[in-house]
């Protein structure tokens, strides 16, 4: 991965990203053993090749976060709920 400077706040933007969001933590709640963060999204920036017509475009290598320091990449396939 190669880190990159954000526009809007102090945590690197990842170059390789499909999409980058910058967020100002705006609220913390724990719940049990789990905080939820409300975030405020303060600027963002997205590979324009990736997002035709308003929606990704699958294949593209997208970074998901699987657990804790786990990451993988997104498959090609679409499965639509009936």
């Amino acid at each position: 991965m190669t880190f990159e400077k954000p526009i809007a706040v102090s945590v690197p933007l990842i170059k390789e990203a499909v999409a980058n969001l910058e967020c100002k933590v705006i609220g913390m709640h724990d719940y049990g053993d789990h905080t939820l963060f409300i975030g405020e999204v303060v600027a963002y920036s997205y590979n324009d090749k990736v997002f035709l017509d308003d929606e990704p475009k699958t294949g593209s290598g997208f970074i998901l976060h699987i657990a804790k320091d786990k990451f993988t990449l997104e498959e090609s396939s679409v499965v639509k709920p009936r």
